[in-house]
């Protein structure tokens, strides 16, 4: 996602920038029927496997969209 997210600020690519958002909707939604089946404990389970890449890179696409989904997902 980080690279699809440079191509869409480093070039321009409209292409680009519609993947990388469906992409981070599609994170939006995994996250959210993680917490409705596991709670907040199945998600640490998963976090322990995650460096902060995906945080990352949601803040920046919210930063680029102002889609408060993707602000509260990367939180």
């Amino acid at each position: 996602m980080a690279g699809l997210l440079d191509q869409a600020t480093l070039t321009g690519s409209t292409e680009a920038m519609a993947m990388v958002t469906k992409m981070a909707d599609w994170v939006v939604t995994v996250v959210a029927d993680v917490l409705q089946k596991g709670g907040q404990d199945q998600w640490q389970r998963i976090l322990a496997t995650e460096w902060g890449g995906m945080n990352e890179v949601m803040y920046n696409i919210y930063l680029l969209t102002g889609t408060p989904a993707y602000l509260a997902v990367g939180k």
